[in-house]
């Protein structure tokens, strides 16, 4: 009974054993067949470290088997959290004889944190297979024991004003000294609340308590274009340093807290209608006198300069914008910007022609600007001129020109000669004699004239033969000069001696004689008026062929009885 009973419990043993080996063969195929699903997962990702600080950079690669590569990698949900730096991809295959052919495409990201704390890696969808996520902390710079001395790298900010008006610049200026070997770069500058220019980026040399350092300095000019509190947030620089272990790179970084700046709004005291204008100074000066003298039609050089203080010379307004145009013509040329001993300035080129002879008021010209250290409003000016004009008008010319535009001529002679019939019937006895005087003074007038040519005609062979000049060759005329400037294809040259032959025209002006030009006549002329008193980028001179064809119909007007710019000397009534 007993060794019955010993056989079963052997018996029972040996069964148990066999039972646990098949268990733990069971269990090891499990495993790994579980393993082999994980090696064969169509899409992975995976990074090269879990713990970073927000301004260091951490790698992702994202893995895919075709064909689950062929689709497109969605980053929306991972753009939330992480700012994409970097990003690359490569294609890669192997074969093997327990997998055969297999191909994969690799995305390898550079991601920097956007928000501090415990932040999601989303997981990947493509072709119906999912990556798992992955979960990093990421930790405040300012946590970080960096083992640099704060005065190795200073980081500062100076702004100019903190107080300004809608419209006002000021300069904001960083600068940051370091006496180690730095590498990196602003990541936090934020300067959307202004108008932001870049004035300047320089490498430069400093000291610190006697220490020399090294500066990297950016100057920008801010300009607000709203009312109220406006903030520069915090500046905050990033960069690696090189320690003495081994030159082994370092992360450091420095901040600053930044500024808020108070925005004035325009005040109710400054014109509605004018160009608000907050300086510290405006000037206004020209190249004019007190007062001007000028002929008809001729161009009167007119320079106007305009300097401001705090301000750039771009925001000066046009101080001509406001010039009434009545009693003469004005061109213009475009304003030009420049820095004469450090001072803004605006330079405005204009021309006056004036139309009619006679005394005209140049009117004041005034430009309203803010003064930001007074806080008032003040006027820069420059003071109203008299301006005298000589010459003859193109009527009075007219009237010489045309017996019956005199007055007392036409229909109105007639009614009064024969208001003046009875009158005459009276002085009848009269006219015999003064008709007698009045031969015996031609007769007398004639021997006098007969004498004095005479005499000239002498004195004139006298001085020649003495001086051995020919005093008998007169000036060329305005015309021979008009054409040959024409044919030259000289501009400024047949301007000049257009106006001198005009002086003896009816028309004493271009403007005038514009009038009785033809249509491309006149857009010759305009041209030559523009390009060489409104010159522009744009504007060009007229070509020969134009400038032959305005001579021509130019002389084709001349006055009948003026064929030469000088008078004889010898003729009694020119």
């Amino acid at each position: 009974m007993v060794n019955t009973a010993r056989d079963c419990l052997m018996s029972l043993s040996a069964y148990a054993r066999r039972a646990g080996r098949r268990c733990l063969a069971a269990g090891l195929l499990v495993a790994l067949w579980l393993v082999s699903a994980v090696a064969m997962a169509a899409v992975t990702a995976d990074v090269d470290r879990t713990r970073l600080y927000q301004d260091e950079l951490l790698t992702l690669t994202i893995r895919a088997d075709f064909p689950a590569a062929n689709e497109p990698l969605d980053l929306t949900a991972l753009t939330t959290l992480f700012e994409v730096v970097g990003q690359s991809q490569t294609t890669q295959s192997r074969y093997s004889t327990a997998q055969g052919q297999e191909r994969w495409r690799e995305w390898r990201l550079q991601l920097q944190p956007r928000e501090i704390g415990t932040l999601a890696i989303p997981n990947f969808t493509l072709g119906g297979d999912q990556s798992s996520p992955i979960m990093v902390t990421v930790m405040d710079p300012a946590d970080r024991q960096e083992g640099l001395p704060e005065e190795a790298v200073i980081l500062s900010a100076v702004i100019d004003d903190e107080r300004l008006y809608i419209g006002q610049s000021t300069t904001l200026t960083i600068n940051l000294d370091y006496q180690v070997r730095l590498q990196g770069n602003f990541d936090q500058l934020d300067l959307s609340a202004f108008d932001a220019e870049k004035l300047n980026e320089d490498n430069t040399q400093t000291r610190h308590g006697g220490q020399p350092y090294r500066r990297y300095q950016l100057v920008y000019r801010l300009t607000p274009e709203r009312d109220g509190t406006l903030s520069i947030p915090e500046i905050r620089f990033v960069g690696q340093y090189e320690s003495s272990n081994y030159g082994q790179q370092l992360r450091m970084h420095r901040i600053h807290p930044g500024f808020d700046v108070e925005v004035k709004p325009i005040p109710a005291s400054y014109p509605a209608d004018a160009v608000w204008l907050p300086a510290e100074a405006v000037t206004l000066s020209d190249n004019l006198g007190a007062s001007v003298q000028a002929e008809v039609g001729e161009h009167l050089d007119w320079q106007i300069r305009t300097r401001i203080e705090g301000q750039p010379a771009t925001q000066l307004p046009d101080p001509l914008a406001t010039l009434a145009e009545d009693d003469f013509r004005l061109y213009r040329n475009s304003p030009e910007f420049s820095q004469p001993g450090g001072q803004q300035q605006r330079t405005d080129q204009a021309a006056l022609v004036f139309a009619q002879p006679g005394r005209y008021d140049l009117p004041a010209v005034r430009v309203p600007w803010w003064n930001t250290n007074t806080d008032e409003l003040q006027y820069a000016e420059l003071p109203a001129r008299t301006v005298r004009i000589e010459g003859i008008s193109s009527e009075a010319m007219d009237r010489l020109a045309d017996p019956a535009r005199q007055p007392g001529s036409g229909s109105g002679e007639s009614a009064e000669a024969q208001d003046a019939e009875p009158a005459a019937d009276r002085l009848s006895g009269v006219w015999p004699w003064v008709s007698a005087s009045l031969g015996i003074g031609w007769l007398a007038t004639a021997l006098v004239f007969w004498a004095s040519h005479r005499y000239l005609k002498r004195r004139l062979q006298q001085t020649t033969l003495s001086s051995g000049r020919d005093v008998t060759t007169p000036p060329a005329p305005a015309r021979d000069e008009m054409t040959r400037a024409a044919r030259d294809g000289d501009v400024g040259a047949y301007h000049t001696a257009l106006l001198r032959w005009l002086r003896r025209q009816p028309e004493r002006t271009p403007g005038q004689l514009r009038t009785r030009l033809e249509e491309p006549e006149q857009a010759t002329l305009t041209q030559v008026e523009a390009y060489l008193f409104a010159a522009s980028a744009e504007t060009t001179a007229p070509d020969q062929a134009a400038l032959v064809a305005l001579n021509d119909a130019v002389l084709a007007l001349q006055h009948p009885t003026d064929k030469a710019s000088e008078p004889n000397v010898m003729t009694l009534y020119p």
